[in-house]
């Protein structure tokens, strides 16, 4: 009745009762019932009831209820959320923990069909950082570096800052695990495999972990300059620096940290080492000079103004 009279409230409130209190529990079924009220409200765009339900099923087992069908359906409900926050967040943490390769399968959408939201304020395909679904998603290691794998090889664009990103916030620490994954993926992958492996490992900072593979890289390819220069660029990730010699103690520590490779038992992983080493000594003294030349020019403004001050 609420739908054939249009009132979507009461539609919305439909959704809401059946998952407070279904499945059973005289709460007619799915099909007849909810099915039927997420699909008016999904036509019509209507995502009000989102941030309201999460609230009524975080401790509900309706959710874990859900056919693989009705989860994707529920799914495709949030490709018009505008951003993934904490309520919608919590209803993909439920569905996750049976229908882990549809929450995976969603992000690729969100990605897929964020160019027809471009000019809408605040659009995001993915959040920045994610706060408790990384813990969901980072399960099956296996899964998520086939399934984002298989998006470098539909669009390549960009995929260090979309695909590449959303499996580094996935895996914000770089464990063993996803390490073991992309090594092996270089080691007896393909070309496209290891640039494929670059554009995520460029949104790490380089930390100890995802040295090993970017090892594997430079062993594999010593002579491809793309590849080693994507190694680099991994490698020396720091994030922001601050102060006037930040950079100059970011190349220092970066230097330290290449100093075991000189040790390592593959000659293309010592020679390639034995550069970076050389280019990083070059670096130090640029941007050393460069640092104490800007502290003398803004040293002398400071005088000169405190004299005109006078």
């Amino acid at each position: 009745m609420a739908i054939a009279a249009n009132d979507d409230r009461a539609v919305e409130q439909c959704i809401l009762y059946a998952m407070e209190n279904g499945p059973g529990n005289g709460v007619p079924s799915n099909s007849e019932f909810f099915n039927l009220a997420l699909k008016h409200l999904t036509a019509k765009k209507n995502i009000r009831w989102l941030y309201s339900a999460w609230f009524a099923q975080r401790s509900l087992p309706f959710l874990d209820a859900l056919t693989p069908e009705e989860a994707k359906a529920l799914l495709d409900t949030f490709l018009v959320v505008p951003k993934i926050e904490f309520q919608v967040e919590r209803i993909l943490c439920q569905i996750a923990r049976k229908h882990l390769a549809l929450i995976w399968e969603f992000f690729g959408q969100r990605l897929k069909t964020r160019a027809t939201h471009e000019g809408e304020d605040h659009y995001e395909a993915f959040p920045y950082q994610f706060h408790g679904l990384e813990k969901e998603l980072s399960r099956d290691v296996a899964l998520a570096v086939s399934t984002v794998r298989r998006w470098y090889a539909e669009d390549s664009t960009l995929f260090r800052f979309l695909g590449g990103r959303l499996l580094s916030t996935a895996f914000p620490e770089f464990g063993p695990e996803i390490a073991h994954a992309l090594g092996e993926l270089v080691t007896n992958g393909t070309s496209a495999d290891a640039d494929f492996v670059l554009a995520v490992m460029e949104n790490y900072r380089g930390e100890h972990m995802t040295h090993e593979v970017l090892k594997r890289v430079v062993a594999k390819y010593p002579d491809d300059q793309n590849k080693l220069t994507g190694v680099i660029i991994s490698f020396d990730n720091t994030g922001v620096v601050s102060g006037e010699f930040g950079f100059v103690d970011a190349i220092r520590r970066k230097k330290a940290a290449m100093e075991p490779w000189l040790a390592d038992q593959r000659p293309e992983v010592r020679t390639f080492a034995e550069t970076y080493m050389r280019q990083a000594d070059l670096r130090i003294a640029d941007e050393q000079q460069r640092a104490e030349t800007s502290k003398a020019l803004r040293e002398l403004e400071y005088d000169e103004g405190d004299k005109d001050g006078a």
